[in-house]
């Protein structure tokens, strides 16, 4: 039922149930936080596999071409709909670029999943963090 200011009553609605997800991200031992018990402090992991030791860390004009693809493994505790967020930094800002993306069943199964930075961000880029 709601009531507007006025005091105005509309009908009492069907019963909603839902489950809420308290899982938090991260917690992979299921103990309600993320510290230093979950696997990697209950943080994700980031890589940029076009850029090895073998080049210097480097992404060069060739890796540009479609953008910069950055792999997150993912912690414990994350579920299908969980949005990765990656924050780019460019030299002319102090705020960061922000690249989402929206974690599907798929990306929980394999642990990891694949953000795509887009060419026109790197070309002023800084760091990944």
């Amino acid at each position: 039922m709601v009531t507007d200011p006025a005091g105005n009553s509309s009908a009492t609605s069907d019963e909603a149930k839902f489950t809420v997800d308290t899982t938090a991200p991260g917690d992979s031992n299921d103990d309600g936080k993320v510290d230093g018990g979950d696997k990697n402090g209950g943080k994700p992991t980031v890589a940029i596999p076009e850029a090895t030791n073998a080049d210097g860390n480097t992404i060069n004009a060739g890796d540009l071409k479609d953008g910069v693809q950055v792999e997150v493994t993912l912690p414990g505790g994350v579920a299908a709909g969980d949005v990765v967020t990656l924050e780019v930094k460019t030299p002319n800002s102090n705020d960061p670029i922000k690249v989402t993306q929206t974690l599907e069943s798929g990306d929980i199964t394999a642990g990891k999943v694949t953000v795509d930075i887009p060419k026109v961000i790197y070309q002023k880029i800084v760091t990944v963090r």
